[in-house]
């Protein structure tokens, strides 16, 4: 059974309101899931506390989408006038 210790999504962009950042992490045995909106700090984020299954299902959706294969993805277009930009 594959293991997952950590996974980032986040947006980002220039229109007001609009970057956010989910981060789940498997440490010292828990899971949990931080959720910050632009303009709150990452110690003031919420935190929230999940379980294996929680863990269980991010995989098979990792999986079932093929998402490995945005690890490590950086590109830019410069064409793109709109200012925003995600990380996975």
């Amino acid at each position: 059974m594959a293991v997952l210790t950590s996974l980032h999504l986040g947006e980002h962009g220039t229109y007001m309101g609009a970057g956010f950042d989910y981060e789940y992490t498997f440490k010292d045995g828990k899971h949990s899931i931080k959720v910050r909106v632009e303009g709150v700090t990452s110690d003031d984020a919420l935190v929230i506390d999940v379980d294996e299954k929680f863990a269980q299902k991010l995989i098979e959706l990792i999986d079932e989408y093929s998402l490995r294969k945005w690890d490590g993805y950086q590109k830019s277009d410069n064409n793109v006038l709109d200012g925003s930009g995600f990380g996975f």
